[in-house]
């Protein structure tokens, strides 16, 4: 899904054409989605490792402050471009958008 996204950003970028919003909602969802899939991951390496995995000379805290706050950046947001792709799957791309960054 992030290949799929990075190419329909850099093609198009390439190429001096702007995707339609089909495309940008769908990236949205899929960066969204891997936000929140590497959450997971790193939150299940954690409770694996347990208390000791939050000491700052364990790299894996640093994993997870860093996702942590990757994750919450507003362009990330799983749920705000789950939102948006489903809206523009149903044909909702008028001024009905949660978000002008789309």
């Amino acid at each position: 899904m992030i290949g799929r996204a990075c190419r329909e950003i850099d093609e198009p970028a390439a190429a001096g054409v702007y995707p339609d919003y089909m495309t940008r909602a769908r990236n949205r969802a899929y960066v969204g989605w891997a936000a929140e899939t590497v959450s997971n991951a790193i939150n299940m390496l954690l409770t694996a490792h347990g208390s000791g995995g939050f000491a700052e000379v364990n790299v894996l805290q640093r994993y997870w402050r860093d996702q942590a706050v990757a994750a919450r950046h507003a362009f990330i947001l799983p749920a705000l471009g789950y939102e948006l792709y489903g809206k523009a799957l149903l044909g909702r791309t008028d001024g009905d958008s949660v978000t002008p960054l789309v």
